[in-house]
């Protein structure tokens, strides 16, 4: 909390076109040339917002924004390594809503083979509350530590890495080293409607110079802000960054320096209900189709609303040795996607429909939360639960 209130103060010297764009603001553009993609798959509208994004200077923002599948964030990652390849004075602050967010964005930046992003020149920021075990090994040399103990380098080696992966809330480690506004040439935010406007405060405030190319990427009928108290959201903290700035026409009417919307690329899916949610179930369910298709343990993922579910489901997954299923709750899977996605319901019975309305647990309780569950698969999604209480979903949905 003490980070959100320094963060919103630290807002105050930023500039008005950057927090409050206008129907007047003009878009600061230098003149961009040409680039050769280093990922071939990229289509003209993503080339376009990767030209746009290189001939920005400074405010305002831009929006890249779409439903899931669209390749936003592979659209930053192609822009993020331009800007490393192209120029090198240049510094990138990526920032997603987590940590499972910011690795996916880590694992696409070093994997691209032409760009080839130096080791010593990438570096992945992690609080010091979470667990060694929660990086995946490839990942631990990008990360500084003291033991088991994640910490924040010091300043003379943060400056010597010309791009630096946090999550929006863990960046304020850097204000703490030393780093000062301006440092970053650009700021990307990934998932950015998914967090409350403090917390992209926390990056833009403490870093944004007049020149810094802001950036920002996500879905605003996807997941939005968490927040606890009823009278701060009815008060606008419920409402993200991203999904304000849509309240200026510039944005609305999707201006060509303002904003671009990805489109959704043809998907085949395939909705199969079955009867239980239980976790032997599952495990039969992984089996059978790592049987009948060419399938990695790692194409397949399971999403589940409540917290001891994914805990039960991952331990019997790693005793049968098939702990590459990623498996996590809705939160995990934003702005991911796999092959094939199992989604298990849990609830067997409409007694407590009503308690996870008013708590506003599962999925019954809010849209853009089912919203991301069914949008996470390539190819399959599976639904294991009681169709009778599937059936209980609001209409609106």
């Amino acid at each position: 909390m003490r980070r959100l209130y320094q963060a919103v103060k630290a807002a105050e010297g930023l500039e008005q076109d950057l927090l409050f764009p206008s129907e007047s603001t003009k878009r600061r553009l230098v003149n961009s040339p040409g680039f050769v993609p280093f990922t071939s798959s990229l289509n003209q509208e993503q080339i376009r917002s990767v030209e746009m994004i290189l001939g920005c200077e400074g405010a305002p923002p831009y929006v890249i924004y779409g439903p899931p599948g669209t390749g936003k964030t592979m659209t930053l990652v192609e822009a993020m390594l331009q800007i490393y390849a192209t120029r090198k004075n240049d510094r990138i602050l990526v920032c997603a809503a987590s940590n499972s967010a910011a690795d996916h964005i880590l694992e696409k930046l070093i994997s691209n083979n032409v760009a080839e992003v130096r080791e010593n020149q990438i570096f992945r920021l992690n609080a010091s509350s979470r667990t060694y075990e929660d990086v995946h090994p490839d990942h631990i040399r990008f990360c500084y530590y003291d033991g088991s103990i994640f910490k924040c380098p010091p300043l003379g080696a943060l400056v010597q890495c010309r791009i630096i992966i946090s999550t929006y809330m863990s960046s304020s480690l850097l204000l703490a080293e030393g780093v000062s506004r301006g440092h970053f040439s650009h700021i990307f935010l990934d998932e950015s409607g998914q967090a409350s406007e403090p917390e992209c405060m926390v990056p833009i405030a403490n870093f944004c110079s007049r020149e810094t190319v802001v950036v920002l990427a996500g879905d605003p009928q996807q997941l939005g802000p968490v927040v606890y108290s009823k009278d701060a959201e009815a008060l606008g903290l419920g409402k993200s960054y991203l999904e304000r700035l849509f309240e200026c026409e510039s944005y609305r009417n999707g201006g060509e320096g303002f904003v671009i919307k990805a489109s959704m690329r043809e998907k085949k899916t395939i909705l199969h209900g079955l009867t239980e949610s239980r976790p032997a179930r599952l495990l039969k369910v992984i089996n059978k189709l790592r049987a009948s298709a060419d399938l990695d343990e790692a194409d397949i993922g399971v999403i589940t609303p409540y917290r001891q579910q994914v805990l039960k489901i991952k331990k019997v997954l790693e005793n049968w040795e098939l702990s590459e299923v990623k498996v996590g709750s809705v939160e995990q899977f934003q702005g991911q996607e796999r092959e094939v996605i199992i989604v298990s319901t849990v609830r067997s019975t409409i007694k407590h429909n009503d308690f996870d309305k008013t708590y506003c647990l599962g999925f019954l309780s809010n849209p853009k939360r089912f919203n991301v569950a069914i949008t996470r698969a390539r190819s399959l999604l599976i639904i294991v639960g009681n169709p009778h209480i599937v059936s209980q979903l609001d209409s609106s949905f």
